[in-house]
């Protein structure tokens, strides 16, 4: 696409696998180099949202001009040509390659004037630039685990609470005393709602609220106005006051109903199937129960019987004038649920002042911010969209921006960029845009893909700017998927009525809410359009590849009670024991190189049960030589029964220990035959001996230091006593040394910081080999492509979305009028009834958007194989007869999925077929990818060493974990040569002298025969070294200039 002066912004759409990365390189490199300034990458901003995805974007533009300047790759040179000669630029190809090189120069050379980052990162920037003036240090640290933080700022606010401090001020300690009495009253609401509760539990989720746009993105009046407890305690009081006055609304209405047509003779009249309804209508208390519109309020003539012997326009008017009573008392029923709702989460939000308030304190005490604080200082300090004071102050200026993954995008990231992008535009720059509707997954995390999909588009100053560009050829996939997808995703999106028919069968009938389901068909259809229903042609022609679907049907129980646990595990387990099948018959029948293997599933905990069974049955009967798993979701420490068991330990030591601990350890020691009496009572008998003797050893090691204590633990435990579990030992001491240097070393501290901020999620990191399958969930996916993919579960995110947010923030609409609701914004919670509220509108638009992360879900994960993708599709019936009974809102999705593989599949997959297996296009086969004869024999070498003769011999694997002294000292000394060796081959291309390439060779023999002498290097590797910088320096341009004085 040629570009456009009079167009200069450029919104790439670009679908999965479609090449946006390197679309967006070679615009950057033919911006850097349209001008013949070598120094115009510096004044391109680029922007992306992983580190992942910022260094393969750095990589790429690095490599384009080292194409480029060499002339290596045609097909790049004469696209670049042509994009720069159609802007009227008439270079040749040696102008090209000149420009490409002097650019490559500086960027190596003045690479932090490369600025690519992650929007994170570079909003850090805007807002450390301004410490000074804020008053912040500019040592303070910056922290990644919000969760953590927001959770101790909890704990510290209960703490104070709990032990308030003897000088603090009057106002601020009758503050704290009202908001204690609060929480009092909201406890004794919750425990009786729901029975045991803890304050901690129900007032995490409220300190989160600090941090989303709708709270963020207000001004600094309206946020204090938010959090006044005294104003919140007296909306809340004016609230409960309406909410009575509307609930007995209700009941005088109806008897006003009944009233009147007793008056005109025809109480009779009223159809009998209305009894029960009649009843609730005339209590204040059965009204209070209510969770659906009572049919009688419809106003329907089928409210009345045969016995109405009225006719004509008697009839009429006589219908007309019951009706509205009954339509007073539905108007009074409507603004009863909506006060409910406004009401359903108040009490809760009360202590958000008061945690923001602990989370300022806690920032000033440690001198630590959380990474989304950042947002919140940019934005208070934003004045309309003027923020070049923030630009002269960072001393940067940018022509152009370029943001990638901009359907993740939120809207007070998108606030804080526009400004940039509308100043470059209007100086004629050109800036560009790349994101896809389909690919927004990133709701929880507040991104907005309706900024991508409307917004731009339809911005007043932006607008008329705008030059959009589609990619729909697909360079990832096969054929086959590719083909697969476009009818697949395009029949979902036909389904939108369908779903949004069931969806709002509660607001059928009820006049002031018809128009909610005709809205929300509006706007799916079009959404539809524009988005699912793909284009996207293949470009891979070579390669054939399929689509697999495992059909699985569940039968009802006829006696749920009569089932065994085995039976229910294994009912459980079935989509994690298929993924087992899969990869082992991938691995041994089509000889599938593992790392081409990736399983895609929704959750971690998912991710963790299929880590754990393919190392399960790979430890029975081995898949192949080395095998094992790279997860960034599912590795975690919580799965490792080894840091299980050194935390128990170190529990025991702290004398934190319990009669758990004291059994895993004694089960794992195999010891005592009566370990499990220490899971209850901890019994000692005559068989506990040995077990009692690690104990009291343990319990010496109380006064030492916590790493020590750690090291000797493990020793007396015999950890670790696999291979496979050595890596998350070394995780969790990296985590102990870490704790050591910050916190305290006390081991009691360490242990309940552990268990709070929830170590256990903490994951290891394994470096990808051919031997590895690959686990991930879908949003760790995203952005990657993998030979193979399984999709174990792939109805679960459409039977239950985590990515609906537990609570929107949401103004009434026009169906209730009150002043206590006007202007005021509450957290409400989503759910069907609360369609019935004064607050529809917005439950509606979140309704929607579930609909969208369902779909996109799907999509991100069914667009990641280059060859095979592979679905498992379970199914559990409820019905009679098998019949696939759909009873919540969140599975009709999961009915309308049902019914389109069905359709794809050629069906076969009614809810009464028995489980099958089938293939589009069912001949096709899997061609392995080969590897070289290079590859195959240095594949042991790149695996982690397994020590299959101790294994087999059933002894423990003792392994250099610094758990004893000598070890120790020997992992010091090996540490301690690699950062001398690093040390000294840095000084000596530092003093390294420019002249030729033999006195560059010469200077190199003879520093590294020293370090040579001094034992750092073996002879062999001292020469392979030289002989490696003295071809790079030869080979590359920029380090001959660096290096050799030109003549």
């Amino acid at each position: 696409m040629p570009y456009d002066e009079n167009r200069p912004l450029m919104l790439y759409k670009a679908s999965a696998g479609t090449g946006k990365t390197y679309t967006l390189a070679k615009r950057f490199v033919e911006l850097s180099i349209m001008q013949g300034n070598p120094y115009a990458f510096a004044r391109i901003l680029a922007v992306t949202f992983t580190r992942k995805a910022t260094a393969e974007m750095k990589l790429r533009i690095v490599k384009f001009l080292s194409s480029l300047r060499d002339d290596s790759d045609p097909q790049l040179m004469q696209g670049v040509l042509d994009e720069l000669n159609g802007m009227g630029l008439q270079l040749s190809k040696r102008d090209v390659q000149a420009r490409a090189g002097h650019t490559l120069h500086i960027i190596l050379h003045e690479y932090s004037r490369f600025t690519i980052s992650t929007i994170d990162s570079f909003l850090k920037d805007m807002a450390t630039s301004l410490f000074w003036e804020l008053g912040i240090s500019p040592d303070v640290a910056v922290r990644l685990d919000e969760q953590n933080v927001l959770q101790e700022a909890t704990i510290s606010l209960l703490q104070n609470l709990a032990n308030p401090e003897e000088d603090e001020a009057e106002p601020e300690a009758e503050q704290k005393q009202e908001l204690y009495r609060f929480l009092q009253d909201f406890m004794q609401e919750r425990m009786m709602e729901q029975g045991k509760r803890t304050l901690l539990e129900d007032l995490q989720p409220v300190g989160k609220e600090i941090f989303r746009e709708p709270f963020v993105r207000k001004s600094l009046k309206e946020q204090r106005a938010m959090l006044n407890l005294k104003a919140r305690q007296a909306l809340r009081k004016l609230l409960q006051a309406e909410r009575e006055a509307s609930q007995k609304r209700v009941v005088s209405a109806f008897q006003g109903f009944e009233s009147y047509v007793q008056q005109e003779g025809f109480l009779g009249a009223i159809h009998s199937n209305k009894k029960t309804q009649r009843r609730q209508l005339s209590s204040l208390q059965e009204v209070a129960q209510l969770d659906k519109m009572p049919t009688i309020l419809l106003g329907k003539p089928s409210n009345f019987t045969k016995k109405l012997t009225l006719a004509g326009p008697a009839r009429e008017q006589f219908i007309a004038r019951a009706n509205s009573h009954l339509f007073q008392a539905r108007e009074a029923l409507l603004g009863m649920w909506t006060f409910d709702a406004a009401l359903g989460l108040f009490n809760r939000f009360a202590a958000l002042s008061h945690i923001r308030k602990e989370l300022l304190h806690l920032e000033r005490e440690d001198g630590q911010i959380p990474l989304k604080e950042f947002s919140v200082i940019l934005n208070q300090l934003r004045e309309g969209d003027d923020l070049s004071f923030i630009f002269e102050r960072m001393g940067v200026r940018y022509d152009s921006l370029f943001i990638d993954e901009f359907q993740d995008t939120n809207r007070l990231q998108w606030d804080l960029l526009r400004p940039l992008v509308a100043n470059a535009v209007s100086n004629g720059n050109y800036s560009l845009i790349v994101g896809d509707v389909k690919q927004s997954i990133y709701r929880w995390n507040g991104g907005d893909w309706k900024i991508l999909g409307e917004e731009v588009a339809q911005d007043p100053e932006l607008g008329h700017t705008v030059n959009e560009v589609r990619l729909e050829d697909n360079f990832r996939s096969a054929k086959e998927i590719v083909d697969f997808n476009n009818q697949l995703f395009g029949d979902l999106a036909e389904q939108f009525d369908g779903y949004a028919e069931r969806l709002f069968q509660k607001t059928e009938g009820i006049g002031e809410l018809a128009h909610l389901m005709e809205d929300f068909k509006e706007e799916a259809n079009s959404l539809a359009d524009e988005a699912y229903k793909l284009k996207d042609r293949a470009k891979k022609q070579n390669t054939q590849g399929y689509v697999e679907l495992t059909y699985k049907p569940i039968p009802p129980r006829d006696n749920p009670e009569g089932y065994t646990p085995e039976e229910d595990e294994e009912e459980e387990n079935g989509a994690i024991e298929w993924v087992g099948e899969k990869v082992r018959e991938l691995i041994e029948q089509d000889r599938v190189r593992p790392m081409d293997i990736a399983v895609i599933v929704r959750t971690r905990r998912m991710a963790r049960e299929v880590v754990a069974h393919l190392l399960e049955i790979n430890r029975r009967e081995q898949i192949t030589e080395g095998f094992s798993v790279v997860s960034q979701d599912g590795l975690q420490l919580a799965s490792s029964y080894s840091v299980g068991l050194a935390l128990a330990g170190l529990r025991i030591i702290a004398g934190l220990g319990t009669d758990i601990d004291r059994g895993l350890i004694a089960a794992f020691q195999q010891q005592s035959p009566h370990w499990a009496w220490y899971l209850k009572k901890g019994r000692e008998d005559e068989h506990a001996s040995d077990t009692n003797a690690i104990f009291s050893e343990l319990l010496e090691l109380k006064g030492y230091p916590l790493l020590d204590a750690f090291d000797r633990a493990c020793q007396l435990l015999g950890l670790p006593d696999s291979t496979a579990e050595k890596p998350y030992l070394d995780k969790l001491r990296d985590m102990l040394y870490t704790y050591m240097k910050g916190e305290s070393t006390s081991i009691a501290a360490f242990v309940q910081w552990y268990d709070t901020t929830k170590g256990g999620e903490q994951s290891i990191d394994l470096v990808q080999n051919e031997t590895s399958v690959n686990v991930l969930t879908v949003h760790k996916a995203k952005g990657l492509e993998f030979d193979v993919v399984i999709c174990p579960d792939a109805n679960y995110a459409l039977q239950s979305p985590n990515s609906m947010q537990p609570t929107i923030w949401a103004e009434v609409d026009s169906i209730v009028t009150s002043p206590s609701l006007t202007e005021q914004h509450f957290p409400i919670q989503v759910s069907t009834k609360n369609l019935l509220t004064g607050f529809n509108q917005a439950v509606k638009e979140d309704f929607f958007l579930q609909m969208v992360d369902a779909l996109n879900l799907l999509y991100v994960a069914f667009t990641r194989p280059r060859t095979a993708l592979y679905i498992y599709y379970e199914v559990k019936l409820t019905g009679k007869e098998g019949e696939y009974r759909v009873k919540s809102v969140n599975k009709i999705f999961d009915r309308i999925l049902h019914g389109r593989l069905s359709d794809l599949f050629n069906g076969g997959l009614e809810p009464n077929a028995p489980p099958r297996t089938s293939r589009i296009p069912e001949s096709a086969k899997l061609n392995p990818t080969e590897e070289s004869s290079s590859e195959a024999s240095d594949r042991e070498k790149r695996t982690l060493e397994r020590i299959a003769t101790d294994q087999k011999q059933g002894r423990r694997v003792d392994l250099a974990l610094s758990i004893s002294r000598k070890e120790g000292l020997q992992a010091a000394i090996n540490r301690r040569k690699a950062a001398k060796r690093g040390e000294r081959l840095h000084a000596i291309m530092a003093t390294c002298p420019t002249g030729d390439l033999q006195a560059i060779e010469r200077h190199l023999h003879k520093e590294l025969k020293k370090l040579e002498d001094l034992g750092l290097f073996h002879e062999q590797d001292a020469q392979a070294i030289a002989d490696e910088i003295t071809r790079t320096i030869e080979k590359d341009e920029v380090l001959r200039e660096t290096f050799i004085t030109p003549h």
